[in-house]
């Protein structure tokens, strides 16, 4: 086994690694990265690199979540006509069902300029979507995520979420999210995911 160290600023250890794996034509290659949001980055911006590059983490459920082929297509919500289906979508699921929220008065979220709204399309209209809030203090908020009922439990919401996840770390390293007490099935979907429980907003 031979050991080669290359003495290079934080700042260019990716490009560094870059040229290495292209310039030797490598196939196979391990990199190890110290956190899971530090190997997510790393993988996604390879990839940008033309590397394919995949995250595994040490945690099963986690690992096996980025392993899941990435073969969606994501883009920002276009006009009001996706505003509205997007509103249709939230206001026949859960927690909004519940809130009583309906579909009119979800549009003045979907809508706000200062969030952003991602979905992924289908033969059908938008399978799913997610809107993010990446300004301030909330940087890294990941709103709301919805299915459309028939998507579900095909992986769809997993894959929307990871590449939500690896779209915020491109400017934090934080990603959080709440879950309405009274919808156990979303709270169960992201402990699978490896979210953790931080604590109770009263009264929100």
């Amino acid at each position: 086994v031979t050991h080669i160290a290359h003495p290079v600023p934080r700042e260019k250890k990716r490009e560094l690694l870059v040229h290495i794996i292209k310039s030797r034509g490598m196939k196979q290659v391990l990199v190890f990265v110290a956190t899971r949001i530090g190997c997510n980055r790393l993988a996604y911006q390879l990839n940008r690199e033309g590397v394919h590059a995949t995250a595994i983490h040490g945690d099963r459920g986690d690992a096996l979540r980025y392993l899941y082929p990435p073969d969606i297509d994501v883009e920002p919500a276009a006009d009001m006509a996706d505003v509205h289906e997007c509103a249709r979508m939230m206001a026949s699921s859960e927690p909004w069902i519940t809130s009583g929220r309906t579909a009119e008065s979800l549009v003045p979220v979907l809508s706000d300029p200062v969030k952003e709204v991602h979905l992924i399309r289908d033969a059908d209209g938008i399978a799913a979507f997610v809107i993010l809030d990446l300004r301030g203090l909330t940087n890294g908020y990941v709103q709301t995520i919805c299915v459309r009922p028939d998507r579900r439990g095909g992986g769809l919401g997993a894959a929307l979420l990871s590449w939500a996840e690896l779209h915020i770390q491109e400017q934090s390293p934080n990603v959080f999210l709440c879950v309405s007490s009274y919808n156990p099935g979303a709270q169960k979907f992201y402990a699978r995911l490896g979210y953790e429980r931080i604590g109770v907003l009263r009264e929100y």
